[in-house]
């Protein structure tokens, strides 16, 4: 299974720091697995919208095109908006 990880005020917005989830085969990219988190609805579509949170994948730097497998570990980081 994978794993999931939220940080920061993205935790605490979503209630929620972790997850094992089993991912299927048409969650196979950052893109796809986001779509499918906002799809949970209200806050979820808030705070994982586009360019609202970095990822990391197996602690390395990955973008919404990225790969991802069953076996990895996913890291939720929300953007910084300071001016």
């Amino acid at each position: 299974m994978a794993k999931i990880l939220y940080f920061g005020p993205l935790a605490d917005m979503l209630h929620k720091e972790a997850e094992q989830p089993a991912l299927s085969a048409e969650l196979s990219t950052v893109s796809a697995l986001l779509a499918h988190l906002r799809k949970r609805g209200n806050d979820w579509s808030l705070y994982l919208a586009h360019k609202k949170a970095q990822v990391t994948i197996n602690r390395q730097f990955g973008a919404v095109t990225s790969a991802i497998r069953d076996s990895d570990e996913i890291a939720l980081i929300p953007i910084s908006r300071r001016a």
